[in-house]
């Protein structure tokens, strides 16, 4: 099932290589709009100030903060979909405490144990219906909610095009899948790099044919994961309605 990392000790990894390489970290700071000249992305106009830049690369997320800036068309594959999840702290009773994912008639439970004592779950409804605040998983029952409840919206979704005159858009604010996908923090990690080479490589070559490039790159690997997960739900005891038959 993968491996079960405590996110904000990601987060700080990542962070701390960034600024180890000689990245200016500005914080806080909101990003307010984007600056374009003509037909091209030169910076960003933030609480800060605006900073200029030959690329904006938006790894911000499925809020699609630039795409929704530029009008860019988002495409969208499947009904609505909302997942909830949060974190229980204590003695998990249950003998077999590796990671699961279990189906029933409404959709789909993940559960993990993430640090000692720490566990972690996702709930998926195919439907919209929302889930009460004190829910949690019936192996977690008895054991104390460590945090409140979140909820994201995971709907099959991608934004075209994923490159362009002076931007990328990398991870989630590129393209969504439900977390049944699975390779969500490697999808923004592989994408975040992938846009990094080609900025580096557009010193020499064609600025225009890297980004279709990238955006090839991305909107095939989004398709693979679309037809692939599309097959999982329609071995699902209860498949949504919504999957491409």
């Amino acid at each position: 099932m993968g491996f079960q990392a405590w996110r904000g000790t990601f987060d700080g990894i990542l962070l701390e290589r960034a600024k180890a390489l000689g990245v200016e970290v500005i914080h806080p700071c909101r990003a307010l709009r984007p600056l374009i000249n003509g037909e091209k992305v030169i910076g960003v106009a933030t609480s800060k100030g605006d900073y200029r830049s030959r690329f904006v690369v938006d790894a911000a997320g499925g809020q699609h903060w630039l795409g929704k800036k530029l009008g860019l068309k988002i495409n969208f594959f499947s009904s609505r979909l909302i997942a909830y999840y949060g974190y229980v702290e204590g003695n998990c009773l249950i003998e077999n405490q590796r990671p699961a994912i279990i189906a029933d008639q409404l959709g789909w439970t993940w559960r993990a144990k993430i640090q000692p004592y720490l566990y972690q779950w996702t709930r998926l409804n195919f439907s919209e219906q929302r889930l009460a605040s004190d829910w949690k998983p019936e192996a977690f029952q008895g054991m104390v909610t460590k945090y409140k409840t979140r909820s994201a919206d995971v709907t099959w979704r991608l934004v075209s095009p994923c490159a362009g005159r002076g931007y990328f858009l990398v991870g989630d604010a590129a393209g969504v899948l439900d977390p049944a996908s699975s390779h969500g923090v490697l999808k923004a990690i592989m994408s975040g790099i992938m846009a990094g080479h080609l900025i580096v490589q557009l010193v020499n070559q064609d600025a225009e044919l890297l980004i279709e490039t990238y955006s090839q790159w991305l909107t095939n690997w989004f398709e693979h994961d679309l037809t692939e997960l599309n097959k999982m739900y329609r071995n699902h005891p209860h498949p949504p309605q919504f999957i491409t038959l």
